[in-house]
């Protein structure tokens, strides 16, 4: 199904002529509703893509959210009065010790 989906959306942007980022969004969302559409109609057989498309997007979005209110915390933490931080510098070397061979 994902397949038929950026099937309709190149079809799309070939109908209109210009093959943009936008245009193949909007492409890929009609398709969407297309393969909605024909799947709830019982034309295609069920497939899980139409109903996992929904959840996966709802997924990203809740990533971006939990990513951002990350950002809004660390900044608060570290812009307030009275942060506890104790900066260290730790060694390392740069360049190995050799190691012996074994033939």
């Amino acid at each position: 199904m994902f397949l038929w989906n950026i099937l309709i959306a190149v079809v799309w942007c070939w109908l209109q002529g210009n093959f943009s980022t936008a245009n193949m969004v909007g492409g890929f969302v009609l398709g969407y509703i297309v393969l909605l559409i024909l799947t709830r109609q019982g034309l295609t057989d069920k497939s899980r893509y139409v109903a996992r498309f929904p959840k996966a997007i709802g997924l990203f979005f809740f990533f971006i959210k939990e990513l951002f209110i990350a950002n809004i915390r660390i900044a608060w933490e570290l812009l307030t009065p009275g942060f506890p931080s104790n900066p260290r510098s730790s060694q390392c070397p740069l360049m190995p010790k050799p190691t012996p061979k074994l033939l």
